[in-house]
């Protein structure tokens, strides 16, 4: 467990001191600043606040901040497994086994990172006009209820009334945020086993799939029940329920994929030899 734990660090040390790291969050502010960039003046002008945790749930179901999102994500984990300059001398003091451990938990801690800089680049860009109370606030439920684009109040994220319906705005922040979590080391572990499988970084490709498979969904050709085996409609809590029958659903789509994904790179890490997929 020590080597592990050994191993994450220095995965965590190389990637804060890595340009690309500053260049995801270059441009994840940039999605940001893109969707909600003038919300703090209009909020401030007219005295309104928003809750602390509410913006997450709709940025994270939005379809053109995901694109950027997904782009930023990609530079942080499309190099898995992280292979890098003097990882020799480690992988001799290491079974396979538990070197892949430390990189897939370096991935989650990654992720989970991210998603925490997402939120606070969120409260950054609200500062002054934001509500901690766990009640929706009239920004948002005012925005639920015209049911349009809310570019006409200084965002560009949509807004719906689905999220409002299913509970206090904290514990559809968790949902969203796990939803998230799960995600995005699902689509982590597919990049990593075909790094492993091909020795070079397809992670993009995969990811780029899965994204334009939910726009065509919703928008070329809409099969009724279809987004129950999409990724990443079962992350949209602007439409999805979150009743415990599909909190179930979505949880239990993830864990078991993800579970057969570290079983599949275990099994193909077998039959490779590490220093020569650097």
């Amino acid at each position: 467990m020590a080597d592990i734990k050994r191993m994450v660090l220095i995965n965590l040390r190389r990637q804060i001191g890595n340009s690309r790291f500053y260049l995801a969050l270059l441009l994840l502010l940039s999605s940001m600043v893109f969707s909600v960039g003038n919300l703090s003046e209009f909020l401030s002008e007219y005295n309104m606040h928003v809750q602390a945790g509410e913006l997450f749930i709709f940025i994270t179901s939005d379809r053109m901040v995901q694109f950027l999102m997904v782009f930023s994500f990609l530079l942080l984990v499309g190099d898995a497994p992280f292979l890098q300059e003097g990882m020799d001398i480690l992988l001799m003091r290491m079974s396979k086994k538990r070197w892949l451990s430390a990189q897939i938990l370096f991935m989650f801690c990654m992720i989970t990172i991210w998603l925490v800089v997402l939120q606070l680049c969120l409260l950054l860009l609200t500062a002054g006009n934001i509500s901690w109370q766990n009640e929706w606030s009239d920004y948002i439920t005012l925005l639920g209820r015209l049911a349009a684009n809310s570019v006409n109040m200084e965002t560009d994220i949509i807004i719906s009334m689905t999220p409002l319906k299913q509970g206090s705005p904290y514990i559809v922040f968790g949902v969203a945020f796990l939803y998230s979590l799960l995600l995005y080391t699902y689509l982590g572990l597919w990049g990593l086993i075909l790094n492993l499988l091909t020795g070079r970084s397809y992670t993009s490709l995969i990811i780029a799939v899965f994204v334009s498979f939910r726009f065509a969904l919703f928008n070329l050709a809409y099969i009724p029940g279809a987004e129950m085996f999409s990724p990443m409609n079962l992350v949209d809590l602007n439409v999805q329920s979150i009743n415990p029958q599909m909190m179930i659903y979505t949880i239990l789509f993830f864990t078991i994929q993800i579970m057969i994904l570290i079983w599949a790179s275990g099994k193909i890490l077998k039959k490779r030899d590490i220093c020569k997929l650097r």
